[in-house]
Formats: structure tokens, sequence, C-alpha cells
């Protein structure tokens, strides 16, 4: 096992104590870039928790990394499942493998993908006002590359 396995392996273990979940880990060089996150958010408290471990380790083995933990922040795409269960109730955006974009409410989570809803005022043949019409659209995040719809998906940040 290389040094990086080892601190991917503290990395899960001390999350798993604080019921956070792993986003990423990237090695640049000897710069370790490490994102974690909670259903409620992450806190300095926590981060500072699983970096002192990581330190240890690293000092244990005389090795010269730069080590920063934090959350991924609003404006990264999500790269794991937890994610989307976090932000379920809020707007994001989903591109499809197509390249088509949809922005909706996040109204269902499922292992096998999302839904969203989203509203708009649209008029009906044959009528002079718009009308209000709820939308729903669901996506699929399956292994099978055949069945995955979902390319990326991000929250949507809102400053109303």
């Amino acid at each position: 096992m290389d040094h990086l396995d080892k601190v991917k392996e503290i990395i899960n273990h001390e999350a798993d104590e604080m019921s956070a979940f792993v986003v990423e880990v990237s090695l640049y060089g000897n710069k370790l870039d490490v994102q974690v996150d909670t259903l409620k958010g992450i806190t300095i408290k926590e981060c500072r928790t699983i970096n002192r471990a990581i330190d240890n380790y690293l000092i244990e083995n005389e090795l010269d990394w730069g080590v920063e933990v934090g959350s991924p922040g609003l404006s990264k795409e999500f790269k794991v499942f937890q994610q989307y269960d976090k932000n379920k109730g809020r707007e994001i955006e989903v591109v499809t493998v197509d390249g088509e974009r949809y922005k909706g409410t996040l109204a269902v989570v499922t292992p096998n993908g999302v839904a969203l809803t989203w509203e708009r005022k649209i008029r009906e043949e044959g009528s002079k006002k718009k009308r209000l019409k709820i939308f729903n659209e669901s996506f699929s995040f399956e292994a099978d590359e055949e069945l995955k719809q979902i390319k990326s998906a991000k929250v949507v940040i809102s400053f109303k």
C-alpha cells in the first residue's frame, strides 16, 4: 500500500467517525487537497480533525506534503451521491450527456437517479392568458454508460 492509499484510508476513517463523506482526494505534486462534507455542512473544527490525522501520518513517515482540507463549495459540480441528498429541496442545474441543461428544484433523490421540478408560465392553445404549469424530469446516474443521463450537476447560486 502506497502513502496516498494509506492517507485515503485515514481520511475515510476520520470522515466515518464524524458522519461525514469524502467528496474528493487529490495529490498534485506534494500538495494534498481533501474535500469532505456532511449533510448539515462541514465545520472548520471537523476539517481540522481530519487535517491533524493526516499530518500525524505525514510526520511519522517523513513526508513533506502540504495539506488542505475543506468543503467542496457551492460552485463545484457534484462528485458523490451524498451531495445530491444534501441538496434535496434546493435549485440545481443538471447537464445531460446530450448537452441539454435543466434547472429546477431537486425533488427526489434515489440511488438510481434524481428528479427535478420547476414551474413556468405558458400560454396554452386557445387561451389568451398564461397559466402556471409544473414540469417534472427524471435523470439517471446508472453505472451503465448507456443508461447514464447526468454529465454534471451543481447548485444554482441565487442572490435573491
